[in-house]
């Protein structure tokens, strides 16, 4: 994730449209987050689940670049929702699996549920951000920005309550 967003802060800092990076940005972000989530869900059904939803949504996802590749120069509407709503799905199944379970990982699933939820209404309003004034198509990329810190944020979080090395 860390090379995709420098990668595309170079090509947007030299006025190189970066917007096919999105695509690998949410391809990438939905196959590690599901494997993720699969590695926290107990339930068998809800690992095939994951399993299931993970091969379906990129076998589309690839046909569909088959069939339109001119999408890749434009804001997805269908891989943003396939992937991000998914993602989403899979962040409320931990939820409801952590008010019977130990919690775990509370933290990083708050920050994946927040930061995907805004940040998959930001990227569908991506199409007609270009028609709007640029101080609001600024800010709105801005929100994303703040709405990733806070998500890195809770990640940090979550790192020293459960893995910093205790001294005693």
């Amino acid at each position: 994730m860390g090379i995709i967003q420098v990668a595309t802060f170079w090509l947007w800092y030299n006025s190189v449209n970066n917007l096919h990076l999105t695509h690998y940005y949410l391809i990438t972000q939905f196959i590690l987050l599901s494997l993720f989530y699969y590695s926290l869900f107990k339930s068998k059904a809800q690992k095939l689940l994951v399993s299931i939803i993970l091969v379906t949504v990129v076998l589309v996802l690839m046909i569909q670049s088959y069939l339109m590749p001119q999408l890749l120069y434009r804001f997805n509407l269908t891989e943003i929702l396939l992937t991000s709503l998914t993602i989403v799905f899979y962040s409320i199944i931990h939820f409801y699996n952590s008010l019977s379970e130990v919690k775990k990982f509370t933290y990083i699933n708050s920050g994946i549920f927040i930061y995907v939820l805004s940040s998959t209404l930001i990227f569908c309003s991506g199409n007609i951000m270009t028609e709007l004034d640029p101080s609001i198509n600024h800010l709105v990329w801005f929100m994303n920005v703040v709405l990733y810190l806070v998500y890195q944020i809770l990640i940090t979080i979550e790192w020293f309550r459960n893995f910093k090395k205790k001294t005693i």
